[in-house]
């Protein structure tokens, strides 16, 4: 029986790729691995800079672990020798992986970034809105989270895309994300998808961190349609976002009320209501 966990560990090999200490790259557009986009939509792109070895040495550890878990049990149980059981624990507590932080200076990431539309560099990167970007420091990055810079491309961009199969790709210096499939269709001219797509460019504002542009765009959707559920609850979420509690809880309750009138035969009222309205009273 001796090793006998250890292949159970060695599995996990497979699934990762597992290299010298680095910085890793991941990118999601629209929170997505793919998407399809209208021309003319904003587009979200969340780069995701991480350490991965440390991230696999949690996942490898945790198994270890539970594999030494397993093993003292079965020692109490009477299944290993003294001698057997010894080795085998020795062995497992031997095999825990560090966890080492890898410091990445704030002017490489800022320096360093190429958004490549179709594997070319995206012209009018000035139009971009980004948040989260990195201050002139160094950050060490662990296996405790990730660094998370989100890119919103606007509609004036969009907008020039062509139909059909493209791709976005980011790079930072020598490093890149995989190439990420999207598919671009025309924009739609009923004019009854106006509202959606104002709510949509409105929470796209509130990603790229500017509340203010979003509560002008959704106060343009409550304008003509002021019973909108979901340009309602952005306005609660644009509250949220500028830090007014009371203002927030005052839309997210409009809300719900809204839900029950819209909605009479929904036997679950909104979690994401609830939710959001359960936070903000703990904060009152």
């Amino acid at each position: 029986m001796m090793r006998s966990r250890i292949l159970n560990i060695a599995c996990l090999l497979t699934l990762f790729h597992f290299t010298e200490a680095q910085v890793s790259l991941r990118l999601l557009i629209n929170y997505s691995n793919t998407d399809t986009i209208v021309a003319g939509d904003p587009v979200t792109l969340q780069l995701q800079v991480y350490n991965a070895d440390a991230e696999y040495a949690v996942i490898y550890n945790d198994a270890v672990r539970e594999n030494l878990a397993k093993l003292e049990k079965e020692y109490s149980e009477g299944v290993w020798t003294q001698e057997d059981y010894d080795a085998e624990k020795s062995y497992l507590e031997n095999s825990i992986k560090p966890q080492v932080p890898v410091s990445i200076p704030g002017e490489f990431l800022r320096s360093g970034l190429r958004i490549l539309f179709d594997h070319k560099p995206m012209a009018n990167v000035d139009a971009l809105r980004c948040s989260g970007m990195p201050e002139a420091r160094d950050y060490s990055i662990g296996s405790d989270g990730r660094l998370r810079m989100m890119f919103g491309i606007g509609p004036d961009i969009t907008g020039q895309w062509s139909a059909g199969h493209h791709t976005l790709q980011l790079t930072l210096d020598t490093l890149s994300t995989d190439s990420i499939p999207c598919f671009v269709i025309p924009a739609d001219q009923d004019r009854s998808l106006k509202l959606v797509k104002l709510v949509t460019l409105g929470y796209f504002y509130l990603d790229c961190d500017d509340p203010n542009q979003s509560m002008t765009t959704v106060d343009e959707v409550l304008k003509s349609e002021p019973e909108y559920l979901d340009a309602v609850t952005l306005k609660g979420d644009v509250y949220q976002a500028l830090q007014d509690t009371t203002q927030a809880l005052i839309w997210y309750e409009n809300a719900l009320k809204l839900f029950h009138l819209q909605y009479p035969d929904s036997f679950e009222d909104p979690e994401y209501l609830l939710n959001r309205m359960r936070a903000l009273r703990k904060e009152e």
